[in-house]
C-alpha cells in the first residue's frame, strides 16, 4: 500500500478550477454571436424558419379570389448565401373553375405575382439584388411545377419615383423580365395544388411552359428594428396567343400599386 501513489486532492481541485474559469470564459467570448442585439439571434443562427416563426408580413386590397401564402427560401437563395421568408400571393379558383386563375390564361391574374420577401439581416442595399433574389425563386418555381427548363432574365429595372409603404417613403422601380409560364400537364405535387385548365381549353396555339414577359415594381428597405431586409414586388404577365399579344399589366396595374401601400410587418402570432 505504501507504494501506490494518490491523488494531489489539492491539484485536482485546481485544474478543476482554471478549467471552469476557460469554460466561463469562452461563453461569454460567444454570447454576442449567440445572441444579438435587444436579445435576437444573431445572423448566425436565424435563418427562414426563424423568420417565420416571429414575422409575418401583412398587406391588403388583394384582388377578389387571390390567396395568400408564405415559403421559407433558405435552399432557394442558397446561391447568394441569404436565408428568408417569401410570403406571396396570386390568384385563387374562380367559380366554377376548381383551378388557381393564376393559371387560366384568360384571366388578367394569369402569371401576376405579388409578394413580400423578409430577409435576414442587411442584404438588399444594392438595388439589383431584390431582381436576383426574384430570378432564382422564378426558376425554383418553375423547376416545381414542371418546366423542364425553367429560366428568368431581367430585362431591365429603372427607378420611377417614390411610394409610400410601412410608415416611411420608399424608392419605387419598374421592371420587366422574360420568363416562362407554368402552365402545364400539372403532374408535380405543387402545380396538383393550384391545380390547371384541361389541356382542350387553353387557347389555340398555346404550349405548356410558354414565354411570357412579366412586368411590374418593386420597392425595398432595411428594417433596423427587426434586422431584416423587406422587398415588396408585384407584377402581371404578357404574352401572345398566335398573332394577338395579351397584356394583363394595365388590368392590374392600379391593384398592384393599392396591395404595395398596405404592405406591413407584425409579429407572428404565437403557435
Amino acid at each position: 500500500m505504501s507504494n501506490v501513489v494518490r491523488p494531489n486532492r489539492r491539484a485536482s481541485e485546481h485544474r478543476f478550477f482554471v478549467v471552469a474559469v476557460l469554460l466561463i470564459a469562452a461563453i461569454s467570448l460567444l454570447a454576442p454571436t449567440v445572441l444579438g442585439a435587444q436579445g435576437r439571434p444573431s445572423l448566425h443562427v436565424r435563418d427562414g424558419a426563424w423568420v417565420a416563426r416571429h414575422i409575418v408580413a401583412k398587406f391588403d386590397s388583394m384582388p377578389g379570389g387571390w390567396v395568400a401564402e408564405r415559403n421559407v427560401m433558405d435552399d432557394i437563395w442558397a446561391p447568394l448565401g441569404m436565408r428568408g421568408v417569401n410570403f406571396y400571393a396570386y390568384g385563387g379558383p374562380v367559380a366554377p373553375h376548381a383551378f388557381a386563375s393564376r393559371s387560366d390564361p384568360s384571366s388578367p391574374s394569369y402569371q401576376a405575382w405579388f409578394g413580400v420577401y423578409v430577409v435576414v439581416g442587411r442584404k438588399t442595399a444594392e438595388p439589383k439584388m431584390p431582381m436576383r433574389l426574384g430570378a432564382l425563386d422564378q426558376r425554383s418555381w418553375l423547376g416545381a411545377m414542371g418546366d423542364p427548363a425553367p429560366t428568368f432574365t431581367l430585362i431591365d429595372s429603372w427607378a420611377i419615383g417614390a411610394i409610400s409603404v410601412a410608415g416611411a417613403t420608399r424608392p419605387l422601380n419598374e421592371w420587366n423580365a422574360d420568363t416562362h409560364s407554368d402552365l402545364g400537364p400539372g403532374a408535380t405535387p405543387l402545380a396538383t395544388s393550384l391545380g390547371m385548365p384541361p389541356v382542350g381549353d387553353w387557347p389555340r396555339g398555346l404550349r405548356a411552359f410558354h414565354a411570357v414577359r412579366l412586368r411590374g415594381y418593386y420597392t425595398f428597405w432595411y428594417d433596423a428594428a427587426r434586422d431584416v431586409s423587406v422587398v415588396v414586388y408585384a407584377c402581371a404577365a404578357g404574352f401572345d396567343v398566335g398573332a394577338e399579344r395579351r397584356d394583363n399589366f394595365p388590368t392590374l396595374d392600379g391593384a398592384m400599386l393599392r396591395m404595395m401601400r398596405t404592405v406591413r410587418l407584425a409579429s407572428a402570432p404565437p403557435p
